[in-house]
């Protein structure tokens, strides 16, 4: 069985849940199917994983030059097309396209578009065709190029809806979810969302993290921590106004690509801002694992962009460490007064009023904390529940 995951960006930073999920799908089919990894594109992430993984084969989207030795996939790429061209305008496709299009002006919406093929199509269309099933992450470009491909060389395919694609939708989503063999989310909330786009059955399944043998206890030091690429949805720009509003001996340290303020622009009352940049992974976990708080302030970006349940949450309850997050989309299925505190969006004087909670009472941080690990068990976070249901989803679909 050859199973084929198609991602925008390969290797990138901060999407360590799908390189997890494609390396234990390798070990747990090891022997009975083969997984290729097809690469679009390269994010240039500074401290990125190394592209490769053991027993995955990774093949990258050709560029420049490397078009020329890509001819003879392009010609074969080009017959599919072709041939599913001769199937709209002649068979069955036609009058389901028909349909299709029928349905979509009942509805009062525009009909499928019409999309123009370029390489990158013609690529995908004969990399895709000897798979026996596709799976693509993000339900954005590369997904909608991964139907389209699948569409014309008749392979079912499969995609996981995270975050961005679902509060910032493709034009094309409702496509994409229709002629999906399975559709997969990560949280109970998203699934009301994607069934408003496409009636259809969503499956939950959970990213997961490894479960350490016990918890980590929280540090002594008065330490907050933030890990995020710096787009409007994380909320950094909220925590820097409520570090003015916390304690002197407060340290907040900010992992991302946040740009640090001009010389003598962070001298103001309250907590001091450390901006760490853009750090490798084993390097945030041990960040982690020495603050007395992780916290994840995000809001609803203007543009509709939210976090779905951001990964570096479920690393922080496996460590023992508490978390100060925001109730928004399925951040509370996995965050509550139990393992941390929840604050409304936005919602500045509540996050002070809560971090300072955790700095005021370090004992009832290191209690709660300490029950994270059990959490991600109990509802399905941990790495082994994860990959069991992936494994299996994947059989069943290479069996039908």
């Amino acid at each position: 069985m050859l199973i084929v995951h198609v991602v925008r960006y390969w290797p990138t930073l901060t999407e360590t849940f799908v390189r997890d999920e494609i390396a234990d799908l390798a070990v747990d089919l090891a022997g009975r199917a083969e997984v290729v990894v097809l690469a679009l594109g390269d994010r240039g992430d500074p401290h990125a994983p190394p592209a490769e993984l053991e027993g995955v084969r990774v093949i990258h989207r050709p560029t420049r030059w490397g078009w020329v030795s890509a001819a003879p996939i392009l010609t074969w790429g080009m017959a599919l097309v072709a041939r599913g061209w001769f199937s709209a305008r002649f068979g069955r496709a036609r009058r389901q396209g028909r349909e299709a299009r029928g349905e979509a002006l009942r509805r009062g919406e525009p009909p499928p578009s019409q999309k123009t093929v370029d390489r990158t199509d013609l690529w995908l269309a004969a990399r895709l065709a000897r798979a026996d099933c596709v799976h693509v992450h993000f339900a954005g470009e590369a997904a909608v190029r991964v139907r389209d491909a699948c569409v014309r060389a008749g392979t079912p395919f499969s995609v996981s809806v995270h975050a961005v694609d679902l509060f910032r939708p493709h034009p094309r989503l409702a496509d994409v979810l229709r002629d999906a063999a399975w559709v997969r989310t990560i949280c109970e909330a998203h699934v009301a969302r994607l069934q408003a786009v496409v009636r259809r059955d969503v499956a939950v399944i959970r990213c997961g993290v490894e479960r350490p043998m016990r918890a980590l206890a929280a540090t002594a030091a008065p330490v907050v921590l933030a890990v995020g690429r710096n787009v409007p949805k994380k909320g950094f720009a909220l925590l820097v106004d409520a570090a003015r509003e916390l304690p002197g001996e407060v340290e907040v340290r900010i992992v991302s690509d946040l740009a640090e303020p001009a010389s003598g622009a962070g001298n103001v009352p309250g907590a001091r801002i450390v901006h760490l940049g853009m750090r490798p992974h084993a390097d945030v976990l041990a960040r982690i694992a020495g603050a007395r708080v992780l916290c994840v302030p995000s809001v609803v970006a203007p543009d509709g962009d939210a976090d779905g349940i951001p990964v570096v949450i479920l690393e922080a309850l496996a460590a023992g460490v508490p978390v100060v997050a925001s109730a928004i989309s399925g951040i509370p299925e996995v965050v509550d007064d139990a393992v941390g505190w929840l604050v409304p969006p936005g919602d500045m004087q509540a996050l002070v009023a809560a971090l300072r909670h955790v700095l005021d009472d370090p004992a009832e941080a290191a209690r709660r904390g300490a029950r994270g690990p059990d959490r991600l068990r109990a509802r399905g976070f941990d790495r082994a529940t994860r990959r069991a249901a992936l494994a299996e989803q994947f059989i069943h679909a290479g069996t039908r």
